[in-house]
């Protein structure tokens, strides 16, 4: 899937779920390691792990996996990686 395409789907993906203060930010002339960072923000660490759960999950019905995902232990920052974007969840006390 193009990064572009990719960014936009976990876009609809993450404001399906009431994520709030969605971000797409275009490093792709910046950086040599990924196209497109989405930055976003929850209300509770709950909802961060809950993100993090559904992008993967739909993503996956694509075949697509991240290479890694960080953080999700405490949930305080979620950091997704797809390669070419970049998702990073933040609980916004």
């Amino acid at each position: 899937m193009e990064s572009k395409v990719l960014a936009e789907e976990i876009i609809n993906l993450l404001e399906s779920k009431k994520a709030q203060d969605i971000v797409l930010i275009d490093i792709s002339k910046k950086v040599d390691f990924a196209d497109y960072f989405i930055i976003c923000s929850a209300h509770s660490t709950k909802q961060t792990q809950g993100l993090t759960d559904f992008i993967t999950f739909e993503l996956e019905k694509f075949g697509i996996k991240p290479l890694g995902i960080e953080g999700y232990e405490l949930g305080q920052w979620i950091v997704i990686d797809y390669d070419t974007v970049i998702v990073h969840i933040f609980y916004e006390p």
